[in-house]
């Protein structure tokens, strides 16, 4: 549902599709999504915040320090999760990317085997949507359709806009909705003997 500003037109009703860049507010819903995999699951004990720092050193020590960030392991500081989030304030849209990636891909590990987060991806996915992200969490890969975006023969150009991707989908949807009615029509009649 669009907000009121959007419906008072104080900004723009229509994100666009972000593929190649990321707006703040993306960055913000991998960021949190990020904290999530990475958070205990007691977030109401008295030792959440001394288990959130463990978290995030286990997972340093297994590997965000030396594989992804490429830095010396004898130089993790005390407080991990301040030097990351310091890190990805500064990241470059493809890093924030790569990030997500690598916490999708490995987070779990460091987590204790009681309390693994299952659906990550989904979660995940839920974000990029909600944000306009071109890009999907697919077999622990971000992935991307066509750079170009959906295309179809009643356009020349390769560049369609979010409201013709929209047309599209829900044009399809309704074609589809009507073929499954008419067989399941046909087939009470058939049933019937006519």
């Amino acid at each position: 549902m669009p907000s009121f500003s959007e419906r008072e037109g104080a900004v723009p009703s229509t994100r666009e599709l972000q593929i190649g860049r990321m707006d703040q507010a993306l960055k913000n819903a991998i960021w949190n999504w990020v904290f999530w995999m990475l958070a205990p699951p007691d977030e109401n004990s008295s030792h959440y915040w001394s288990r959130l720092s463990t978290y995030w050193s286990q997972f340093a020590k297994q590997g965000l320090w030396d594989e992804f960030m490429h830095l010396n392991v004898d130089e993790i500081p005390a407080k991990v999760l301040p030097a990351v989030k310091d890190w990805y304030s500064r990241a470059q849209w493809n890093r924030v990317n790569d990030f997500a990636e690598y916490v999708l891909n490995h987070a779990n590990a460091a987590r204790s085997t009681y309390d693994k987060r299952s659906g990550s991806t989904e979660a995940l996915n839920g974000y990029l949507t909600r944000e306009m992200s071109g890009y999907r969490a697919i077999s622990c890969q971000i992935c991307s359709s066509d750079k170009d975006g959906v295309r179809h023969a009643l356009l020349e150009e390769s560049t369609v806009t979010f409201a013709e991707a929209k047309f599209m989908l829900v044009a399809c949807s309704a074609f589809a909705n009507f073929l499954i009615e008419s067989d399941t029509i046909a087939s009470a009649s058939n049933s019937l003997g006519r």
